[in-house]
């Protein structure tokens, strides 16, 4: 089997796709994870090179940089053919036959005022914007009756494992994470922020447009998170010294909202092997969870690891460095300044390479001001000195 990882430019998003060929038979699997925001490069690759067939559709949570693009790619009258073989998304789904109930008036007057508080989406390749209500990915998935019914609708946790074929010829996609504690914590979040919009307690049943609501009030959660977090890395004009103070640097967990805690993460294992970690948005401490679950020892070495929260400082632990190693690591997406973090960035390459490991690559698709850095002509005898390289070739 041959394993193709590929990344595209989405915003400030991730879009990955995990191709794992047949080359004796000629057959592929395809897995498509999140898609920000939807360029014509990737409707290209999707109408092309996997002829309108995604064989495993992974949105890792509801959080727009991840969920705009998937919900415009199905939105899309050219892309109404698509052939998905599953969809593994959660979000505050009703079960399957579930009768919904609609909210009294006041209740709904005070949720449109509410939705008038939501930033527009701006659809960064043409410049428009939509209204929030377009952006809810659990619409668009139930409007078309065979997405609808290749939907997991129980919640994906923690040692939910699928097969990628029946006798398992193309391997498996194991989840990390979350645990369900995470998703009652996000639930817990949307209930006390549906209370403070509407005051009024959310009802004990499944109400009319609940996953719509859900991922609105969670929009305006984080917001109001993001606000209060201060990420900027303190920078200097000694790049080693920066990098060194940076890979001491703590990475606190407090700082993850709790859409980002309750992401999937999951391993691509082909051969009986992980062939790729796909971290999401998720802390680095769950992965390990994760892994343990499953009884992986550690430290291990993977050919690609997607590294978490478009390289966040909150996101990269010590701890996961020590247990986890690549060759090749990819960051997609992030900000001009703090994601990709020069922290997460260091915690990677400044630690001694493993046995197996000659050098290690940082594959960035969105450069920043952090990257940037370590591209000049001053990072030159820092890398050849810890044997890394930096790179935007956003496939291996």
């Amino acid at each position: 089997m041959k394993t193709i990882f590929s990344t595209f430019p989405s915003g400030c998003g991730d879009c990955i796709f995990i191709v794992i060929k047949d080359e004796d038979g000629g057959s592929q699997y395809s897995i498509m994870t999140d898609c920000g925001s939807l360029t014509d490069d990737i409707k290209s690759y999707i109408r092309n090179e996997l002829q309108m067939t995604i064989d495993m559709l992974i949105v890792t949570h509801i959080d727009g940089d991840h969920v705009n693009g998937v919900t415009k790619l199905l939105l899309d009258p050219n892309f109404v053919q698509l052939r998905i073989g599953k969809i593994l998304f959660n979000c505050f789904q009703s079960q399957p036959n579930a009768e919904r109930q609609p909210l009294d008036e006041t209740t709904n007057a005070l949720i449109k005022a509410m939705q008038r508080k939501l930033p527009p989406l701006e659809d960064r390749t043409t410049g428009k914007t939509n209204s929030p209500e377009a952006a809810c990915l659990a619409n668009a998935i139930m409007k078309n009756e065979s997405w609808n019914a290749v939907w997991e609708k129980e919640q994906i946790t923690t040692g939910y494992t699928v097969p990628l074929d029946k006798e398992k010829h193309y391997g498996e996609v194991c989840i990390l994470s979350p645990d369900g504690q995470r998703l009652k914590d996000l639930v817990t979040v949307f209930k006390s922020e549906f209370k403070k919009w509407t005051r009024s307690e959310f009802p004990g049943y499944d109400v009319l447009n609940q996953e719509e609501l859900f991922q609105q009030i969670i929009t305006l959660a984080n917001a109001k998170m993001m606000q209060k977090n201060n990420n900027k890395t303190n920078a200097t004009i000694n790049l080693l010294k920066d990098l060194q103070i940076a890979e001491a640097e703590k990475a606190d967990e407090e700082g993850i909202t709790k859409s980002n805690c309750a992401s999937l993460s999951y391993a691509c294992i082909v051969d009986g092997k992980i062939e790729v970690l796909v971290l999401g948005d998720a802390p680095s401490s769950d992965v390990l969870k994760g892994l343990e679950y499953y009884n992986i020892q550690t430290p291990i070495i993977v050919p690609v690891v997607k590294m978490s929260h478009h390289a966040s400082k909150h996101n990269t632990n010590a701890e996961f460095v020590e247990k986890i190693d690549s060759p090749h690591w990819f960051i997609t997406g992030g900000n001009k300044e703090d994601r990709p973090s020069l922290e997460a960035i260091a915690k990677v390459v400044m630690k001694p390479l493993k046995e197996g490991i000659q050098e290690r690559t940082i594959h960035v698709n969105k450069p920043n001001i952090q990257t940037k850095r370590l591209t000049n002509a001053t990072a030159a005898k820092i890398k050849e000195q810890y044997h890394f390289i930096i790179t935007e070739d956003a496939t291996l």
